[in-house]
């Protein structure tokens, strides 16, 4: 993860760039968790933020690990799943979570 709060005016850029592309363009920007909620406050209507991981549960003493429902709180409405196949049984897990709490149609 990359980012501190002082890269948070490269979003300022983003912003005004996606004024030169079409309305049908989609733009997704997924930030460490620490800067989702500044992010999505610079972020205005077409640039979509998301989360880098999700942990499938959602509750309990995970240290480090937010839930789908943290995420949408704090304003994501996209999180990255990593494929990996030793992990397919996890993923599907994770997918459910973050199904079940429509962090995908927001």
């Amino acid at each position: 993860m990359n980012g501190l709060k002082s890269s948070l005016s490269e979003t300022d850029k983003v912003v005004s760039a996606l004024a030169d592309y079409p309305d049908t363009a989609d733009c997704l920007i997924c930030p460490p968790s620490t800067l989702i909620v500044p992010m999505k406050d610079r972020a205005g209507d077409r640039l979509k933020v998301g989360a880098q991981s999700c942990h499938p549960e959602k509750f309990g003493a995970f240290t480090g690990d937010l839930s789908a429902e943290q995420l949408r709180d704090a304003g994501a409405s996209y999180v990255i799943v990593e494929p990996d196949i030793a992990a397919d049984q996890a993923v599907h897990r994770l997918a459910r979570r973050q199904i079940a709490e429509d962090i995908f149609n927001r």
